[in-house]
């Protein structure tokens, strides 16, 4: 599979945003219900046979099919197309614990008890329907940006009993977090995804990896078989982790899968009690923080009136200086039906949102808009232009910036007067500017039939 390609006449692949050891996800356009949807195409795996592929793509659709949890990722469709199995689920944004820990550290810790009572409630669900997951690992965890937690990757995942597709002596897993009793070729059980999830959280906890200093797998293996995994000690991480977590995430990690403690009300209620009374939401805003700000600046000619059809210019990242050269003067309108927000999604977003991950945001959505999402585009670049003009001021920059590519995406939806009055707000906070003499004509507007396709969510 390629970027660019269409799946079943449908799903018009984006780009890869991941590769596991069962297959290439994609983010992916749903050309039927216009909405972003990911795609993970199984791999071609030598000597299995077109039956095996169907029998490993039907494994993980009754998986998927019988878990209905908010922190279990949702399948949507699945099909095989040139004898290539695929399964279609709900997009999530955010980032996936690894990559939460990469960025924040043993910040991340303060949140530990907010992260696993969900996690233990989704695990429970998978149990519950008779499933096992058997590949809970940090890359498989993912925290959206409304701070949702959710198990990923059901492609290792069986339905307890069913061993058609299991071949004696076959591993299956991550060496790191396989359960000791899995690598002894045992048939796993719930406790054994309890330990993969007591590792991820270990990892949470104390800012390293289980094993760490051995890279080799089979030295990895053994450790885990025959030494197991170090306790933490609750001592050092007093006053910042319950130490009741502590001891519930060192009893996930024991190598007797007797000795791990399953999700049971009791549990959930004592994660509840710990668990902090504030969003996960924030983790994505303070990974946002981190990261190297992108200055845009508004492209092109601002009096240049822009008409449903016609052509957008492309972002370009501003100078440094840029941002602060920039005069700016006048103000939005108090009211206005096209910028209108609901109180609860401004309320979603504004706790968020500051001076530098707004512009994350906004690169976000600009990113929508090239891809032809201009439905979705809409709703973000509305809240950041909103929220923007509270928290930066209706005359900063990236306030300025979302407005004009929200006026963008009016425009390929059909909305040129909308497009147009929102333009002049845009106009009446900027000097002039004048495009570069660099020679090049001015780009010709796109045919009508351009315009269609945008529509229809292809790319511009």
């Amino acid at each position: 599979m390629v970027r660019g390609e269409v799946l079943a006449d449908r799903y018009h692949l984006r780009r890869a945003v991941g590769q596991g050891g069962t297959g290439v996800v994609y983010e992916a356009w749903d050309r039927a219900l216009e909405r972003r949807v990911a795609v993970k195409v199984l791999h071609e795996r030598v000597g299995m046979s077109a039956a095996e592929a169907a029998g490993r793509l039907l494994r993980e659709v009754r998986a998927l099919g019988r878990v209905n949890h908010p922190a279990v990722v949702s399948l949507y469709d699945a099909g095989i197309t040139d004898e290539r199995p695929y399964l279609v689920m709900e997009w999530l944004d955010g980032f996936d614990l690894a990559q939460l820990r990469a960025a924040l550290g043993g910040r991340l810790r303060d949140l530990a008890a907010a992260l696993t009572l969900p996690l233990v409630e989704g695990l429970r669900a998978i149990h519950q329907a008779g499933v096992l997951h058997r590949d809970i690992k940090p890359s498989n965890i993912r925290v959206t940006h409304a701070g949702r937690v959710v198990l990923c990757d059901l492609g290792l995942a069986r339905i307890s009993g069913d061993t058609s597709l299991t071949r004696t002596g076959q591993l299956t897993g991550t060496p790191r977090y396989l359960a000791p009793e899995m690598i002894r070729g045992e048939p796993p059980t719930p406790a054994s995804d309890y330990y993969g999830l007591g590792l991820c959280l270990r990892e949470v906890l104390t800012d390293r990896q289980v094993f760490a200093e051995h890279e080799g797998v089979a030295v990895m293996m053994w450790k885990a078989v025959n030494e197991g995994v170090e306790p933490i000690d609750a001592a050092s991480l007093a006053g910042i982790v319950p130490g009741k977590l502590v001891d519930l995430v060192n009893g996930w990690c024991a190598r007797d899968p007797a000795q791990r403690p399953i999700a049971t009300d009791a549990i959930l209620e004592g994660l509840t009690a710990e668990a902090p009374d504030r969003s996960l939401g924030g983790l994505i805003a303070m990974v946002e923080d981190d990261a190297e700000p992108l200055a845009l600046e508004i492209p092109g000619n601002l009096d240049d009136p822009l008409v449903p059809g016609g052509s957008s210019p492309d972002p370009q990242p501003a100078p440094p200086d840029a941002r602060r050269d920039r005069t700016l003067t006048g103000s939005f309108p108090a009211s206005s039906s096209m910028l209108s927000l609901g109180d609860v999604t401004q309320a979603l977003v504004l706790h968020r949102i500051t001076p530098r991950n707004a512009v994350s945001r906004l690169r976000e959505a600009v990113g929508m808009v090239q891809r032809g999402e201009h439905r979705e585009a809409l709703d973000l670049l509305a809240t950041i232009g909103t929220v923007g003009a509270e928290r930066l001021g209706p005359g900063d920059p990236t306030t300025l910036t979302a407005r004009f590519w929200q006026a963008v995406c009016l425009a390929r939806l059909g909305s040129g007067e909308e497009a147009l009055a929102l333009l002049a707000t845009v106009n009446a906070h900027t000097e002039p500017a004048t495009p570069p003499d660099d020679g090049e004509p001015t780009p010709a507007p796109e045919s009508a039939s351009a315009s269609e396709e945008n529509e229809k969510g292809e790319p511009v």
